[in-house]
């Protein structure tokens, strides 16, 4: 009987005290002044998938952000490579209409990427919930802020880049501006 109830808890949680891990500290989650850490093979695989499904889909959501900034401003991003000779009004207005069509695209690609990978968070998350019972919410809590740690760094590199692409054509945003007013 006794090792019956003994197995059975080792299957499915061990605590253990004040004890951090360096790779895969989700794992290391606080719940009332102890640590848990997951046994299961099952629980950590739907966990780790969890935490790359939401990386994903939380750098769609700046890589939105920052295409939509581009879009505003008038600048072309390092990846959209459109080359017509000619040195003519015509030809830098056709330069100008196809960065805005392929700025769209990649948008509208990215947006389908997004609606795909919500998607994917929904189901791992209820596959979480179900296999994690009642520790799904502080597995949760403790993959969120890491996430959230990692992509306020992202978003610095951005803003930076933003920056960066205003300062290396600042004449190219101000003409832009004063054609539109």
């Amino acid at each position: 009987m006794w090792l019956h109830i003994l197995l059975g808890l080792q299957l499915k949680i061990f605590f253990w005290c004040q004890e951090q891990l360096v790779n895969n500290d989700f794992d290391n989650i606080k719940k009332h002044g102890t640590n848990v850490k997951i046994i299961e093979a099952q629980q950590a695989r739907l966990c780790i998938s969890y935490k790359n499904t939401k990386l994903k889909l939380l750098k769609a959501n700046a890589t939105i952000c920052f295409n939509k900034m581009c879009k505003i401003k008038h600048m072309k991003p390092n990846y959209i490579n459109i080359k017509i000779n000619g040195k003519k009004s015509q030809d830098k207005k056709t330069t100008t209409n196809a960065i805005k069509y392929r700025l769209n695209q990649e948008i509208k690609f990215l947006y389908c990427k997004k609606q795909n990978l919500n998607q994917q968070l929904y189901h791992i998350q209820l596959k979480c919930a179900h296999y994690c019972n009642g520790m799904w919410q502080h597995i949760q809590y403790s993959i969120n802020s890491r996430v959230n740690n990692f992509m306020d760094t992202l978003y610095q590199k951005l803003n930076q880049k933003l920056i960066s692409f205003w300062f290396q054509n600042p004449t190219i945003l101000t003409q832009s501006f004063s054609l539109q007013t």
